[in-house]
């Protein structure tokens, strides 16, 4: 279950999301909104100053945290590897957390959307990797999933909408690192594993929050 929150506020999400109805969704939304602008404008309660990035030395970003029990099933042994409580699948990249709302915030929109749709499922379909990075190669494998897309996009929109656009500016492919290398292509095989992911992880810089869906499969 995909809904399509971008466009429309609709009686079923909100009777899951905000028992309260609308009135409910308005204020909360108002609260976050305040508490966002009071940290996005330097207000005089928060003592920070936005525009000291030696305030917020830290990057955010929205995942999809692979748990150990699928992880054993494809970390590698080579050096340079992901460990198996880092594997994930990047669903957004915020940014630096000077240039974005505080963490409630984020909180909440992560939550508006993760809340009421299913468990993301998918295999593992094939390898690859990208241009050389400041740490090597980084060598991936491809996740494919028919709700990952819809449920992405969803995300993403909720998040304009509400003024957070990803400083990204790359296209997306849903991927799994596995390790990084140098020098010629090392021929791997990835197993097709699958993989069902039970929450949205926001890192906010060294700390981790998992919102757990809401459907069920």
């Amino acid at each position: 279950m995909i809904l399509n929150l971008a466009n429309e506020i609709n009686d079923d999400w909100l009777k899951k999301a905000y028992p309260g109805g609308i009135e409910a969704y308005r204020k909360s939304e108002k609260k976050a909104s305040d508490e966002a602008m009071e940290i996005l404008e330097g207000d005089d309660k928060t003592g920070k100053d936005p525009d000291n990035l030696s305030e917020h030395p830290q990057t955010a970003c929205l995942m999809l945290p692979i748990r150990p029990q699928f992880g054993k099933q494809i970390v590698s042994d080579r050096p340079g590897r992901t460990p198996l409580e880092e594997l994930h699948v990047t669903l957004m990249f915020l940014g630096d957390t000077s240039d974005i709302p505080p963490l409630q915030y984020i909180e909440k929109m992560v939550w508006d959307v993760v809340s009421v749709s299913e468990p993301i499922v998918g295999k593992l379909n094939g390898v690859g990797h990208f241009a050389k990075g400041p740490d090597g190669i980084p060598f991936y494998a491809n996740f494919d999933s028919k709700a990952l897309p819809g449920f992405r996009q969803t995300l993403v929109d909720w998040f304009k909408n509400h003024g957070v656009v990803s400083p990204s500016e790359h296209g997306y492919t849903s991927h799994i690192t596995l390790f990084y290398y140098e020098g010629p292509t090392p021929s791997v095989e990835v197993p097709s594993v699958e993989i069902k992911f039970d929450a949205v992880r926001i890192q906010w810089g060294d700390r981790n929050f998992d919102i757990p869906f809401g459907g069920k499969v």
